[in-house]
């Protein structure tokens, strides 16, 4: 046997630089590494989790051989993690053609692949090798290692540790990009904001009469950049919070008519989209087909009509504008539909790509009072005191919101409107409003929010209750500080 036809030439070299140079006369080495080489497979993770076992895709591999071979000696291409069961059990691997001679596939299973040439290789020639993966096994990064046998022997002859030919990368996407963060202005009755998102450059003006405050959130379908890419039918919005201002038919409860009302807006950009409500005004969804599935969602809410305009009427004369709750904070969600393109729509599943979190989506500050009871008992022999002091100019509606001690919410009712530089004794109506939420014979206890239309500097509750002649004061966050 020739010398070259083992040994690779850089091998040789080294080992006579080494004698030259007087070295001690360490051994050449015969298992240089092999260099591999080839493009990196992007999968969508989503369209990965709904693919059948046996589906494959293909992937390229490239080495460069790092020594010379000979008949007989064998090649072994290995996944990593060796616990993935990367390649299909069944389906033989194409043989390979490189150096005028043949790796033929021989042995192969889920980990690994073996083949053996039928005549000399030289060092430095590339062998493409073309193997099936199954993207059901792929939720990671997927390697793929070499190793060269020289003919019967064990030892690794020519090696290269394990090149990335697969990963996994989320193929939806989305985020917030513009919050809800307006402030209710008391100065207008809480009909309106004190700014107006609608004519900030480069926003497109959606409520043309009134002001408005948008909300923006990108949505990301990278499906030109995966292979198997899922297909997607719908992604939906949705959007929590207090959105009873847009109730303004005359009817209770939120419905479909309420979004683009008498008063209260609620609007999204692009209409291809559908915008919903859910009855007790809590939650805005807004739908949209797949053709909308990058770009950006912006929704708007505001009031119809002029910021000077007061409160108006609907046709049957009854008086329904509400007051924009502040403050109050935001939250959105958004989760893509899809499935699997190759299996077809019967595969459907979702993802959530922006989860619901407190005030991830915003909140509306209010330029006047809000004033939180933290407790107020509802029981027997007990009977409330409240009074609200008013120390500035300015006239305001006083309005009080509940939640009792098993999570029901009172909405907010009116107790009365309080002058300038006076004190309301809101009281008895606070009771009314309470009785009129949990019953004639409630008893229990309650945390009450009070929001009055006057500077909040200038506004202080004094909360307290009487039981059997005793008096306890309640701290409050007006005079609790």
């Amino acid at each position: 046997m020739k010398l070259n036809e083992r040994i690779s030439y850089g091998a040789v070299a080294a080992a006579v630089a080494m004698a030259c140079a007087g070295g001690a006369g360490v051994a050449p080495s015969v298992a240089d590494a092999a260099t591999l080489g080839g493009a990196t497979l992007v999968m969508s993770k989503q369209s990965n989790a709904l693919a059948t076992s046996g589906a494959t895709q293909l992937v390229t591999l490239t080495a460069t051989l790092g020594a010379n071979y000979l008949s007989a000696d064998r090649v072994k291409l290995s996944a990593s993690p060796s616990t993935l069961a990367l390649f299909p059990s069944t389906g033989k691997p194409a043989d390979v053609s490189c150096g005028g001679a043949t790796l033929g596939a021989s042995n192969y299973n889920s980990t690994d692949v073996s083949y053996r040439a039928n005549g000399s290789i030289a060092e430095s020639q590339v062998c493409t090798f073309v193997v099936a993966v199954r993207p059901a096994a792929i939720s990671g990064t997927v390697g793929i290692s070499y190793q060269a046998f020289f003919g019967s022997s064990s030892d690794v002859a020519d090696s290269a540790s394990a090149r990335t030919v697969a990963r996994v990368v989320d193929q939806f996407a989305s985020a917030i990009k513009t919050t809800l963060n307006n402030t209710v202005d008391v100065n207008n009755s809480r009909f309106h904001y004190t700014t107006d998102d609608g004519t900030v450059s480069g926003n497109t003006n959606l409520i043309s009469a009134g002001r408005e405050d948008q909300l923006v959130i990108g949505l990301t379908n990278a499906s030109s950049s995966v292979v198997t890419a899922a297909t997607v039918t719908s992604v939906t919005v949705t959007v929590l919070g207090d959105f009873s201002f847009l109730d303004d038919d005359g009817t209770a409860g939120c419905a479909t008519n309420d979004i683009g009302g008498n008063f209260g807006v609620a609007t999204e950009l692009d209409s291809a989209g559908t915008l919903a409500i859910s009855a007790d005004c809590r939650s805005l969804t807004f739908t949209t087909s797949a053709d909308q599935a990058t770009g950006d969602i912006t929704i708007a809410l505001g009031k119809s009509q002029a910021a000077s305009a007061t409160a108006g009427t609907n046709t049957a004369g009854v008086a329904v504008e509400k007051v924009l709750t502040a403050p109050q904070e935001f939250s959105a969600s958004v989760a893509f539909t899809y499935y699997n393109t190759a299996r077809g729509a019967t595969t459907t599943a979702s993802v959530t790509t922006t989860a619901n979190e407190a005030g991830n989506a915003g909140k509306w500050d209010l330029n006047g009072a809000s004033i939180n009871v933290g407790f107020m008992p509802y029981t027997a022999g007990t009977s409330r005191i409240l009074n609200l002091t008013n120390r500035s100019t300015q006239t305001g509606a006083v309005t009080v919101s509940a939640i009792n001690e098993s999570g029901v919410e009172c909405p907010a009712f009116s107790v009365g409107s309080i002058g300038a530089t006076s004190i309301l004794n809101i009281s008895s109506a606070v009771d009314t409003g309470i009785r009129a939420c949990y019953g004639a014979s409630f008893e229990g206890r309650v945390a009450l929010s009070l929001v009055a239309n006057i500077p909040g500097t200038q506004a202080e509750l004094y909360s307290g209750y009487n039981r059997s002649g005793s008096l306890s004061t309640v701290f409050n966050t007006s005079n609790g500080k």
